[in-house]
């Protein structure tokens, strides 16, 4: 029975008995020694005798069912009878060490808690009957995040953390193929990053084949910079962002117009009945309230309009609409809408085309390029402005690879920007960061699967080496 439950504590330890289990509310207690038997001195070989017992309570976080279980551990004292010797220490315990609180599997069970990025260091806490600081420090102290070796297809983006001001944008690498982060850096400010990659030998540089960015001019420079072997490929998503940027500023830019309108009515209305006049109470307007309610029917792509022909209610609007309705409305607002929507299109299928000859894939990019150009429209002559500048990076983004599963896939930052949502995550979850190496091991230890723990681990001065 007694065997049982040691292995139930998951506790190693032959010479030990347990002398009795309490139960208070939530808090169990397992009372522990080792057995009575004779004691030896190691230095002398002299019997030693007990001067009498120190109790310990230590914090053992095994238990998942809400209950805190608490060992109140009896350390005996030991003397050597030879007055030449003298020695003197208490009991060991296999599962305890010096001065420490909490059993040794405890920094385990944190690490593993850990690996969840959404978990705060407030929330293990509060789990394993410990500080914040506690836990802060057991984090580091047993992880050294290295980088990882530089992939074929290296993906880069930022990331805002706002830690300060040398770590505001933090650098991400992830590898494109496993989607596992190479490496987090401080910032994207060039003497970090040119201390970081030079710091990397050649050879390893050379083996990046593809790097895919945004249209962030230093990163593309990387591929002259740091990777001679590489070609930089801009993500499909950061052009249609930039148009679809352009396009909800103009929607703006019509609904100030609308605004503007409205406040001189409201302040005539005022004036001619004698009332006071506070812009705040200006009613919202039907075309206002189209454009701030119905822009997704620009800015969505038209295949993924959901239109649907049954008219329901409006009361703003006072009337029975469906989707036609509401899309005629809106684009009778402005007679360059339908044109931009008509343009906007013509981006997205070229961007959707499944062309892997590069060569016609240029042919497609000069069409566009050159309907841009003689557009009537300023934001689509400066788009055709900016697919030149970027036209071989634009092109190359249709390369399409086998990854590590047999699967064909285009080149893209897709995976990078579905995991920018993780970082933010964090920060939001931690109300903030005020350290950036405990920030960026934490964010790593989250998204890599195999990651080594150190079997010694750090002292407190390597553990605070980074702190600010």
């Amino acid at each position: 029975m007694i065997n049982d439950i040691m292995n139930f504590l998951n506790i190693e330890d032959k010479d030990m008995i347990i002398t009795k289990i309490l139960t208070d509310g939530n808090i169990k207690e397992v009372h522990l020694e080792k057995s009575l038997k004779a004691e030896y001195c190691p230095a002398c070989s002299s019997r030693m005798y007990s001067k009498g017992k120190y109790i310990r309570k230590i914090n053992h976080p095994i238990l998942q069912d809400g209950y805190q279980l608490i060992l109140i551990v009896t350390q005996r004292k030991w003397r050597c009878t030879n007055p030449q010797c003298n020695l003197y220490f208490n009991d060991q315990f296999n599962f305890i060490s010096k001065y420490k609180q909490s059993s040794n599997i405890t920094p385990y069970m944190i690490l593993n808690e850990m690996k969840n990025i959404h978990v705060t260091t407030a929330d293990v806490a509060r789990k394993y009957n410990i500080s914040d600081t506690s836990v802060h420090y057991i984090f580091l102290q047993f992880l050294d995040i290295r980088r990882l070796p530089l992939p074929e297809i290296l993906s880069v983006d930022e990331v805002f953390l706002d830690i300060d001001y040398k770590h505001r944008y933090a650098l991400i690498l992830m590898d494109f193929n496993t989607l596992d982060i190479v490496d987090i850096l401080p910032n994207r400010w060039e003497e970090t990053t040119n201390a970081y990659f030079l710091s990397i030998p050649l050879d390893e540089r050379k083996k990046v084949k593809f790097l895919i960015c945004d249209m962030y001019n230093p990163y593309i420079n990387y591929t002259k910079r740091y990777f001679p072997n590489s070609i930089a490929i801009i993500d499909s998503f950061h052009v249609v962002s930039w148009i679809l940027t352009k396009i909800n500023s103009y929607i703006n830019d019509i609904k100030k117009r609308f605004q503007i309108r409205d406040r001189k009515l409201y302040e005539e209305f005022c004036k001619k009945n004698n009332r006071p006049i506070d812009f705040k109470n200006t009613p919202v307007s039907k075309e206002v309230y189209l454009l701030n309610n119905f822009r997704w029917l620009l800015l969505q792509n038209v295949e993924n309009i959901d239109y649907q022909d049954r008219p329901r209610y409006n009361h703003k609007l006072k009337a029975y609409l469906n989707t036609y309705d509401y899309e005629k409305m809106f684009f009778q607002l402005d007679d360059n809408l339908m044109n931009i929507r008509r343009l906007k299109e013509k981006y997205i299928e070229f961007n959707k085309t499944k062309e892997k000859d590069l060569n016609k894939v240029a042919v497609l990019l000069n069409d566009l390029i050159f309907l841009y150009s003689h557009s009537s429209l300023i934001m689509f002559r400066e788009f055709s402005e900016l697919l030149k500048k970027h036209k071989q990076e634009i092109i190359n983004s249709f390369i399409y690879i086998i990854d590590n599963y047999g699967n064909e896939r285009r080149l893209s930052n897709g995976p990078m920007e579905g995991y920018n949502r993780t970082p933010k995550d964090f920060k939001r979850n931690s109300r903030g960061l005020d350290n950036f190496e405990y920030a960026r091991s934490r964010l790593i230890w989250a998204n890599r699967k195999n990651e080594s723990i150190l079997s010694t681990p750090k002292s407190k001065k390597e553990v605070y080496k980074f702190k600010k």
